[in-house]
């Protein structure tokens, strides 16, 4: 059915090629439908979830919409933490884009802090 985790894989991928061609609006809608499949099939702390807020966040950078793109990584964080504990390679990756973030909104010193 529509809420199938292979058609929110297929999402997925399809978010990832527009992402890929520069079409941002697509790449965010695909993306929000992964991740609506996922959350509801596997709850809102899973691995792909995961991967989905953090593409959602570098599209949301892409669009210039940084305060969503910061709040999207920080979930992104959140996740990550609960999922992998705070010593993982996940949780550091998941660090960097929320620095990203700040760095481009002009934060530096919270920037720095998250690198």
């Amino acid at each position: 059915g529509r809420d199938d985790e292979a058609v929110a894989a297929v999402a997925f991928e399809a978010a990832q090629l527009f992402y890929h061609q520069d079409r941002f609006d697509d790449a965010a809608e695909w993306m929000l439908e992964a991740m609506r499949i996922w959350i509801l099939v596997h709850g809102d702390f899973h691995h792909n979830v995961l991967a989905s807020l953090v593409t959602l966040g570098n599209v949301y950078k892409q669009q210039g919409k940084l305060d969503k793109a910061l709040k999207t990584q920080k979930q992104a964080v959140r996740i990550a933490r609960r999922l992998y504990g705070d010593d993982s390679d996940n949780v550091a990756t998941a660090l960097s884009h929320v620095g990203l973030c700040l760095f481009q909104l002009g934060e530096y010193d919270g920037a720095m802090e998250k690198y």
